[in-house]
């Protein structure tokens, strides 16, 4: 029986991962937009794979990603070094 082997290409950073971990460890505030139209300056906590944990007027805010529609940071930021630390 022949053996099929499996090879992969490195997983690529995850350029929303690094981002988020940027903004969650500089605790800078950062600016929302929402497909809504919603916009709000919020702290970044806490992120998984689909809701991000923002601190906003005081209190915790679960905001799911997909209601995201742009994240701005109040100053440029190099996701690359960051995407695969924590």
């Amino acid at each position: 029986m022949a053996q099929i082997s499996e090879t992969r290409a490195p997983a690529a950073p995850d350029v929303q991962d690094g981002f988020l971990n940027i903004a969650r460890r500089s605790r800078a505030t950062v600016r929302f937009l929402l497909m809504d139209g919603t916009e709000f300056e919020a702290r970044v906590k806490t992120f998984d794979r689909f809701a991000v944990i923002v601190e906003h007027d005081g209190t915790d805010t679960m905001v799911f990603k997909h209601a995201i529609a742009s994240i701005r940071a109040p100053r440029a930021t190099n996701t690359s070094d960051s995407a695969d630390q924590g």
